[in-house]
């Protein structure tokens, strides 16, 4: 089972995104830190496969286990420096500078 990350995950647009990988097979992972966003939005997906974290993505986070963070630059496949370890851009890397700036992490 993959293992996606979602900041934002509880405001509108992230918990639908959660609900659509949940629906897809995968355990998630939400972070938020409910500053413009409610519980309200993803109560309905509490279960084994869904974990919430208050967490501010300014801040750094550790991850215990394997984030799938998808392809790169397709849709649904945005990685955020945080969830690809602060991997460092470099010439023979296929990731773009630009991918940093994406504040989601997950497969589709």
């Amino acid at each position: 089972m993959p293992t996606s990350l979602v900041t934002g995950g509880a405001g509108f647009l992230g918990s639908h995104l959660c609900e659509a990988l949940l629906v897809r097979g995968h355990r998630v992972l939400c972070l938020d830190n409910l500053v413009v966003s409610s519980l309200e939005n993803i109560e309905h997906l509490r279960d084994d496969t869904f974990t919430f974290v208050n967490h501010d993505v300014i801040e750094p986070i550790s991850v215990d286990e394997p984030v799938d963070s998808g392809p790169d630059r397709s849709a649904g496949g945005f990685r955020s420096a945080r969830a690809r370890g602060r991997q460092r851009h470099d010439s023979t890397s296929n990731h773009h500078p630009r991918d940093t700036m994406w504040p989601l992490s997950c497969s589709i």
